[in-house]
């Protein structure tokens, strides 16, 4: 259980909201934010978080035996910094992006990118990423300072084009990877084996959905059979 006054991450079973009316996210989401600078759980992905560049087919064997969601995240990002100079990962939240892992050049960081959260309110490439469930590569810029004041911070630049993409479980986007190489150009045609990784991941978390609802579905609570009192000698009536 989260500790008094931090509240429990989001599992990937809660549904994102839909799309804000007017570019303003309803006040139902922004009551369940999580407050900003606050770290929820605390990192699990174990050795996936290495800040080395992983080869697109390990990364694919490694996701089709992940056992938990943050080694699913990192295995993913890790694949992605293997065609890019900065790659970040977000899960998604009350129409919030909420990040979760990064790996900026040859440091990965799971802190400090916990305490950033993309609004997704305000029409901007992320938005439509998640709308459509389909990757974007291209600018990123939006002329809005709340969401361009924390692409700033996400590699130290806003990229002349970045790659955004979308993580999903059936038809919901449950996460989003952010990628780019800094001041320079992202090629689409170096991007592109990308595509079929990020579709392993989903496939992963599907897998380790359904297998925590099996394994929720096989265990049952012990029944305690109530102790059955003796039954006490009367006395003989002379």
């Amino acid at each position: 259980a989260a500790p008094p006054g931090v509240p429990p991450e989001p599992s990937l079973l809660t549904p994102t909201l839909g799309p804000p009316r007017d570019g303003v996210i309803p006040k139902t989401s922004i009551a369940t934010t999580p407050p900003m600078g606050i770290v929820r759980a605390p990192w699990r992905g174990g050795d996936s978080v290495s800040p080395s560049p992983l080869p697109l087919q390990e990364a694919a064997a490694l996701l089709a035996k992940a056992t938990d969601r943050d080694a699913v995240f990192g295995l993913l990002v890790r694949a992605t910094r293997a065609r890019t100079s900065f790659a970040a990962l977000f899960v998604l939240h009350a129409g919030m992006a909420f990040g979760r892992l990064m790996l900026d050049g040859d440091e990965a960081d799971s802190v400090r990118i916990a305490e950033i959260g993309l609004p997704l309110g305000a029409p901007s490439p992320f938005r439509t990423v998640v709308e459509s469930r389909a990757p974007y590569i291209g600018p990123v810029r939006t002329g809005i300072l709340a969401i361009d004041s924390i692409l700033e911070k996400l590699g130290g630049v806003i990229p002349p084009s970045a790659l955004i993409l979308p993580v999903t479980i059936r038809d919901r986007t449950v996460a989003l990877v952010y990628a780019h190489r800094r001041n320079e150009q992202l090629p689409t045609a170096e991007i592109a084996d990308l595509l079929p990784v990020a579709g392993e991941a989903s496939a992963a978390l599907s897998r380790l959905i359904l297998q925590a609802k099996n394994l929720g579905a096989t265990r049952t609570p012990a029944v305690r059979t109530p102790a059955i009192a003796k039954p006490t000698a009367v006395p003989a009536v002379p």
